[in-house]
Protein backbone atom coordinates (compact mmCIF):
# COMPACT_ATOMS: atom_id res chain seq x y z
CA UNK A 1 0.00 0.00 0.00
CA UNK A 2 1.19 3.58 -0.99
CA UNK A 3 0.91 6.63 1.38
CA UNK A 4 -1.84 6.63 3.96
CA UNK A 5 -4.13 9.36 3.06
CA UNK A 6 -7.87 10.88 4.69
CA UNK A 7 -9.09 9.34 1.60
CA UNK A 8 -7.29 5.77 2.16
CA UNK A 9 -9.10 5.93 5.49
CA UNK A 10 -12.14 6.70 4.11
CA UNK A 11 -12.29 3.94 1.46
CA UNK A 12 -11.67 1.52 4.37
CA UNK A 13 -14.35 2.46 6.33
CA UNK A 14 -16.85 3.41 3.80
CA UNK A 15 -16.92 7.19 4.58
CA UNK A 16 -16.97 10.17 3.15
CA UNK A 17 -13.09 12.05 3.18
CA UNK A 18 -14.38 15.16 5.15
CA UNK A 19 -16.31 12.93 8.06
CA UNK A 20 -12.33 11.44 8.38
CA UNK A 21 -10.78 15.06 8.27
CA UNK A 22 -13.32 15.95 11.06
CA UNK A 23 -12.96 12.91 12.90
CA UNK A 24 -9.43 13.03 12.89
CA UNK A 25 -9.52 16.91 14.34
CA UNK A 26 -11.88 15.50 17.14
CA UNK A 27 -14.84 17.87 16.43
CA UNK A 28 -18.09 17.24 17.96
CA UNK A 29 -20.02 17.17 14.83
CA UNK A 30 -19.04 13.76 14.15
CA UNK A 31 -20.18 10.90 16.93
CA UNK A 32 -18.26 9.81 19.47
CA UNK A 33 -18.15 5.88 17.90
CA UNK A 34 -17.21 7.32 14.84
CA UNK A 35 -14.18 9.26 15.68
CA UNK A 36 -12.82 6.44 17.91
CA UNK A 37 -12.95 3.68 15.09
CA UNK A 38 -11.27 6.27 12.66
CA UNK A 39 -8.63 7.30 14.88
CA UNK A 40 -7.92 3.81 15.53
CA UNK A 41 -7.91 2.88 11.64
CA UNK A 42 -5.40 5.55 11.69
CA UNK A 43 -3.22 4.27 13.59
CA UNK A 44 -3.67 0.80 12.46
CA UNK A 45 -2.63 2.05 8.63
CA UNK A 46 0.02 4.14 10.39
CA UNK A 47 -1.30 7.69 8.71
CA UNK A 48 0.65 10.33 9.23
CA UNK A 49 -0.60 13.88 8.40
CA UNK A 50 1.16 16.38 5.95
CA UNK A 51 2.40 19.27 8.08
CA UNK A 52 2.40 21.17 4.78
CA UNK A 53 -1.33 20.73 4.04
CA UNK A 54 -2.35 20.46 7.53
CA UNK A 55 -0.65 24.57 8.10
CA UNK A 56 -2.52 25.37 4.83
CA UNK A 57 -5.66 24.30 5.60
CA UNK A 58 -5.36 25.87 9.15
CA UNK A 59 -4.91 28.83 7.73
CA UNK A 60 -8.11 28.09 5.44
CA UNK A 61 -10.03 27.30 8.36
CA UNK A 62 -9.02 31.03 10.01
CA UNK A 63 -10.22 33.17 7.02
CA UNK A 64 -13.26 31.09 6.81
CA UNK A 65 -14.00 30.49 9.91
CA UNK A 66 -16.08 33.36 10.90
CA UNK A 67 -18.59 33.28 8.29
CA UNK A 68 -19.29 29.73 8.61
CA UNK A 69 -19.73 29.59 11.69
CA UNK A 70 -23.73 29.80 13.07
CA UNK A 71 -24.93 33.20 14.90
CA UNK A 72 -26.52 32.60 18.63
CA UNK A 73 -27.62 35.48 20.51
CA UNK A 74 -26.16 36.38 24.03
CA UNK A 75 -28.95 39.04 25.36
CA UNK A 76 -28.03 41.71 28.36
CA UNK A 77 -30.54 44.12 29.59
CA UNK A 78 -27.51 45.97 30.57
CA UNK A 79 -26.09 48.45 27.80
CA UNK A 80 -22.60 46.74 27.32
CA UNK A 81 -21.20 43.29 29.44
CA UNK A 82 -21.67 43.52 32.88
CA UNK A 83 -18.52 43.90 34.57
CA UNK A 84 -18.85 40.22 36.53
CA UNK A 85 -19.20 38.31 32.88
CA UNK A 86 -16.38 40.26 31.11
CA UNK A 87 -13.81 37.55 32.33
CA UNK A 88 -16.37 34.78 31.59
CA UNK A 89 -16.91 35.67 28.10
CA UNK A 90 -14.35 33.95 26.31
CA UNK A 91 -15.07 30.69 27.90
CA UNK A 92 -18.26 30.83 26.06
CA UNK A 93 -16.52 32.08 22.58
CA UNK A 94 -14.25 28.95 22.95
CA UNK A 95 -17.28 26.69 23.71
CA UNK A 96 -18.97 27.80 20.93
CA UNK A 97 -16.83 27.89 18.28
CA UNK A 98 -15.37 24.01 19.33
CA UNK A 99 -19.02 23.31 18.57
CA UNK A 100 -19.10 25.08 14.88
CA UNK A 101 -21.01 28.56 16.61
CA UNK A 102 -20.58 31.93 17.10
CA UNK A 103 -21.99 34.46 19.71
CA UNK A 104 -23.24 37.74 18.51
CA UNK A 105 -24.56 40.20 21.71
CA UNK A 106 -27.56 42.19 21.65
CA UNK A 107 -27.98 44.91 25.09
CA UNK A 108 -30.18 47.18 26.33
CA UNK A 109 -33.28 44.90 25.62
CA UNK A 110 -35.98 45.74 28.09
CA UNK A 111 -34.63 49.03 28.52
CA UNK A 112 -33.09 50.38 25.54
CA UNK A 113 -35.03 47.84 23.26
CA UNK A 114 -38.34 46.35 23.35
CA UNK A 115 -38.06 42.58 23.36
CA UNK A 116 -40.12 42.45 20.20
CA UNK A 117 -38.05 44.43 18.67
CA UNK A 118 -35.05 42.21 19.62
CA UNK A 119 -37.05 39.09 17.98
CA UNK A 120 -37.61 41.14 14.63
CA UNK A 121 -33.50 41.49 14.13
CA UNK A 122 -32.89 37.50 14.92
CA UNK A 123 -35.46 36.87 12.86
CA UNK A 124 -33.99 38.88 9.97
CA UNK A 125 -30.34 37.68 10.46
CA UNK A 126 -31.62 33.85 10.78
CA UNK A 127 -30.89 33.62 14.27
CA UNK A 128 -33.04 31.07 16.26
CA UNK A 129 -31.13 30.83 19.47
CA UNK A 130 -30.04 32.32 22.39
CA UNK A 131 -28.47 32.77 26.03
CA UNK A 132 -30.32 35.17 27.76
CA UNK A 133 -28.45 36.59 30.60
CA UNK A 134 -29.66 36.05 34.74
CA UNK A 135 -31.59 38.83 34.89
CA UNK A 136 -33.52 37.93 31.91
CA UNK A 137 -36.11 35.19 31.22
CA UNK A 138 -38.82 33.76 28.77
CA UNK A 139 -41.41 36.04 31.03
CA UNK A 140 -40.12 39.15 29.33
CA UNK A 141 -41.22 38.47 26.23
CA UNK A 142 -45.15 38.00 24.93
CA UNK A 143 -46.27 34.55 25.16
CA UNK A 144 -45.65 32.27 22.36
CA UNK A 145 -43.52 35.19 20.57
CA UNK A 146 -40.40 32.52 21.34
CA UNK A 147 -41.52 28.95 19.92
CA UNK A 148 -39.30 29.75 16.83
CA UNK A 149 -36.60 29.93 19.11
CA UNK A 150 -33.88 27.77 21.17
CA UNK A 151 -33.34 29.24 24.67
CA UNK A 152 -30.69 28.80 27.43
CA UNK A 153 -29.54 30.46 30.69
CA UNK A 154 -26.79 30.83 33.25
CA UNK A 155 -26.84 31.20 36.90
CA UNK A 156 -30.09 31.57 38.64
CA UNK A 157 -32.18 34.35 37.19
CA UNK A 158 -33.48 37.07 39.21
CA UNK A 159 -36.99 36.18 37.77
CA UNK A 160 -39.23 33.40 37.68
CA UNK A 161 -37.74 31.68 34.46
CA UNK A 162 -38.71 28.21 32.06
CA UNK A 163 -35.55 27.42 30.11
CA UNK A 164 -32.79 25.09 30.50
CA UNK A 165 -29.91 26.63 32.03
CA UNK A 166 -26.50 26.38 34.09
CA UNK A 167 -25.70 27.23 37.43
CA UNK A 168 -23.38 27.34 39.93
CA UNK A 169 -24.26 24.68 42.67
CA UNK A 170 -24.55 27.20 45.95
CA UNK A 171 -25.41 24.29 48.02
CA UNK A 172 -22.37 22.04 47.64
CA UNK A 173 -20.02 24.90 47.39
CA UNK A 174 -21.34 25.66 51.08
CA UNK A 175 -21.08 22.22 51.91
CA UNK A 176 -17.71 21.87 50.70
CA UNK A 177 -16.46 24.87 52.82
CA UNK A 178 -18.61 24.32 56.18
CA UNK A 179 -16.65 20.93 55.88
CA UNK A 180 -13.42 22.08 55.96
CA UNK A 181 -13.71 24.82 58.49
CA UNK A 182 -15.03 21.75 61.20
CA UNK A 183 -11.87 19.64 59.53
CA UNK A 184 -9.48 22.12 60.63
CA UNK A 185 -10.76 22.14 64.44
CA UNK A 186 -13.44 24.93 64.37
CA UNK A 187 -16.81 24.44 65.75
CA UNK A 188 -18.63 28.05 65.84
CA UNK A 189 -18.45 29.68 62.27
CA UNK A 190 -20.85 32.85 61.39
CA UNK A 191 -21.46 34.04 57.81
CA UNK A 192 -21.18 37.56 56.46
CA UNK A 193 -23.12 38.20 53.34
CA UNK A 194 -24.84 41.19 51.72
CA UNK A 195 -28.65 41.12 50.95
CA UNK A 196 -27.74 41.65 47.18
CA UNK A 197 -25.74 38.23 46.95
CA UNK A 198 -28.30 36.36 49.20
CA UNK A 199 -31.10 38.12 46.69
CA UNK A 200 -28.58 36.73 43.44
CA UNK A 201 -28.29 32.96 44.98
CA UNK A 202 -31.97 33.25 46.38
CA UNK A 203 -30.93 32.29 50.11
CA UNK A 204 -29.25 28.98 49.20
CA UNK A 205 -26.00 30.00 50.68
CA UNK A 206 -27.48 31.29 53.81
CA UNK A 207 -30.18 28.59 54.00
CA UNK A 208 -27.49 25.90 53.30
CA UNK A 209 -25.59 27.28 56.24
CA UNK A 210 -28.58 27.30 58.81
CA UNK A 211 -29.13 23.26 58.13
CA UNK A 212 -25.53 22.70 58.41
CA UNK A 213 -25.33 24.45 61.87
CA UNK A 214 -28.66 22.79 62.54
CA UNK A 215 -27.40 19.36 62.19
CA UNK A 216 -24.85 19.89 64.15
CA UNK A 217 -26.98 20.97 67.37
CA UNK A 218 -26.00 24.65 66.63
CA UNK A 219 -28.33 26.82 65.10
CA UNK A 220 -28.80 30.43 66.26
CA UNK A 221 -30.50 33.35 64.37
CA UNK A 222 -27.14 35.36 64.97
CA UNK A 223 -24.74 33.27 63.40
CA UNK A 224 -25.36 34.92 59.88
CA UNK A 225 -24.89 38.73 59.26
CA UNK A 226 -26.69 39.92 56.02
CA UNK A 227 -26.25 43.50 55.05
CA UNK A 228 -26.78 46.36 52.71
CA UNK A 229 -24.12 46.32 50.07
CA UNK A 230 -25.58 50.38 48.91
CA UNK A 231 -25.20 51.07 53.01
CA UNK A 232 -22.55 49.53 53.85
CA UNK A 233 -21.17 47.52 57.27
CA UNK A 234 -19.69 49.77 59.62
CA UNK A 235 -16.69 48.31 62.35
CA UNK A 236 -19.27 49.22 64.71
CA UNK A 237 -21.99 46.63 63.36
CA UNK A 238 -19.50 44.12 63.08
CA UNK A 239 -18.41 44.05 66.96
CA UNK A 240 -21.87 44.42 68.43
CA UNK A 241 -22.37 41.01 65.73
CA UNK A 242 -19.55 39.42 67.56
CA UNK A 243 -20.51 40.28 70.72
CA UNK A 244 -23.42 38.30 70.70
CA UNK A 245 -22.72 35.57 68.02
CA UNK A 246 -19.24 34.88 69.26
CA UNK A 247 -17.70 33.57 65.93
CA UNK A 248 -14.42 31.14 66.37
CA UNK A 249 -14.35 31.24 62.32
CA UNK A 250 -15.74 33.35 59.58
CA UNK A 251 -17.30 32.69 56.07
CA UNK A 252 -17.52 35.31 54.14
CA UNK A 253 -19.50 35.75 50.83
CA UNK A 254 -18.12 38.83 49.45
CA UNK A 255 -14.58 40.12 48.79
CA UNK A 256 -16.25 43.46 49.86
CA UNK A 257 -16.79 42.46 53.13
CA UNK A 258 -12.83 41.27 53.58
CA UNK A 259 -12.38 45.12 53.29
CA UNK A 260 -14.26 45.87 56.07
CA UNK A 261 -12.49 42.99 58.05
CA UNK A 262 -9.40 44.06 57.28
CA UNK A 263 -9.76 47.47 59.20
CA UNK A 264 -11.63 45.72 62.03
CA UNK A 265 -8.66 43.51 62.43
CA UNK A 266 -6.13 46.68 62.43
CA UNK A 267 -8.07 48.11 65.35
CA UNK A 268 -8.50 46.50 68.66
CA UNK A 269 -10.33 42.93 67.10
CA UNK A 270 -7.95 40.04 67.42
CA UNK A 271 -7.76 37.81 64.00
CA UNK A 272 -10.25 35.70 63.11
CA UNK A 273 -10.12 32.82 60.89
CA UNK A 274 -11.56 33.19 57.57
CA UNK A 275 -12.94 30.81 55.11
CA UNK A 276 -14.66 32.84 51.49
CA UNK A 277 -17.05 31.42 49.49
CA UNK A 278 -15.99 32.83 46.27
CA UNK A 279 -12.27 33.32 45.18
CA UNK A 280 -12.60 34.55 41.58
CA UNK A 281 -8.79 36.79 41.92
CA UNK A 282 -5.09 35.93 41.16
CA UNK A 283 -2.62 34.86 43.43
CA UNK A 284 -4.94 35.00 46.86
CA UNK A 285 -3.74 33.27 50.48
CA UNK A 286 -7.06 32.95 51.34
CA UNK A 287 -8.47 29.64 51.83
CA UNK A 288 -12.04 29.01 50.21
CA UNK A 289 -14.34 28.45 47.25
CA UNK A 290 -13.49 28.78 43.96
CA UNK A 291 -16.62 29.50 41.74
CA UNK A 292 -16.84 27.23 38.54
CA UNK A 293 -17.96 30.36 36.61
CA UNK A 294 -16.41 29.43 33.12
CA UNK A 295 -17.74 26.00 33.55
CA UNK A 296 -21.43 27.35 34.18
CA UNK A 297 -21.15 29.61 31.11
CA UNK A 298 -19.96 27.05 28.76
CA UNK A 299 -22.31 24.78 29.87
CA UNK A 300 -25.40 27.17 28.64
CA UNK A 301 -23.68 27.34 25.21
CA UNK A 302 -23.95 22.89 25.50
CA UNK A 303 -27.69 23.07 26.59
CA UNK A 304 -28.16 25.61 23.96
CA UNK A 305 -26.56 23.52 21.00
CA UNK A 306 -28.07 20.21 21.95
CA UNK A 307 -31.32 21.85 21.36
CA UNK A 308 -30.24 22.51 18.17
CA UNK A 309 -29.29 19.77 17.35
CA UNK A 310 -32.52 17.43 18.52
CA UNK A 311 -34.54 20.41 16.98
CA UNK A 312 -35.79 21.77 20.08
CA UNK A 313 -37.30 25.54 20.17
CA UNK A 314 -39.55 26.99 22.64
CA UNK A 315 -40.08 26.86 26.34
CA UNK A 316 -39.73 23.18 27.70
CA UNK A 317 -42.00 21.22 29.51
CA UNK A 318 -39.35 20.01 32.18
CA UNK A 319 -36.80 23.02 32.05
CA UNK A 320 -33.27 21.02 33.21
CA UNK A 321 -31.17 23.00 35.01
CA UNK A 322 -27.34 21.97 35.26
CA UNK A 323 -25.03 22.21 38.63
CA UNK A 324 -21.68 22.72 38.57
CA UNK A 325 -19.90 22.55 42.01
CA UNK A 326 -16.78 24.96 42.63
CA UNK A 327 -13.22 24.06 43.89
CA UNK A 328 -11.65 24.23 47.41
CA UNK A 329 -8.53 26.31 47.26
CA UNK A 330 -5.87 25.70 49.83
CA UNK A 331 -4.53 29.28 51.90
CA UNK A 332 -3.54 30.84 54.74
CA UNK A 333 -6.38 32.08 56.32
CA UNK A 334 -8.05 29.43 58.50
CA UNK A 335 -4.33 30.24 60.40
CA UNK A 336 -3.87 31.90 63.15
CA UNK A 337 -1.64 34.43 61.77
CA UNK A 338 -3.94 37.49 59.93
CA UNK A 339 -4.13 37.58 55.96
CA UNK A 340 -4.47 40.66 54.46
CA UNK A 341 -6.38 40.73 50.89
CA UNK A 342 -4.36 42.07 47.73
CA UNK A 343 -5.02 45.43 46.82
CA UNK A 344 -5.60 45.14 43.12
CA UNK A 345 -7.54 42.05 41.96
CA UNK A 346 -7.50 40.53 38.68
CA UNK A 347 -9.32 37.48 37.55
CA UNK A 348 -8.02 34.29 37.59
CA UNK A 349 -6.95 32.62 34.88
CA UNK A 350 -9.57 30.10 32.65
Amino acid sequence: MGRITIRTIAKELGLSATAVSHALRNRPNIGLATRERVQAKARELGYRPNAMVQALMADLRQQSRSDTLVPIAVVYSEPKIPHGLNWQRPAMDEEAEKMGYRLDDFFGVGEQMRPERLLQILQSRNISSMILQPQLGPSDFKEGSLANFALAGFNYSSAASRMHRASLHHSMDMDQVVKKIFGAGFRRPGFITTESTDRSTKSRWVGRFFSLMWERGDLSPDAVLCYSQERGLTIGELASWHNRYRADSLIVADHETLRVLEAWFDGSQPWIPIACMNIWWKGSRFSGNRQNLRGVVRESVRLLVEQLHLGQCGIPDSPRTVLLPGKWVEGESLGSAPVRLERRLKPCDP
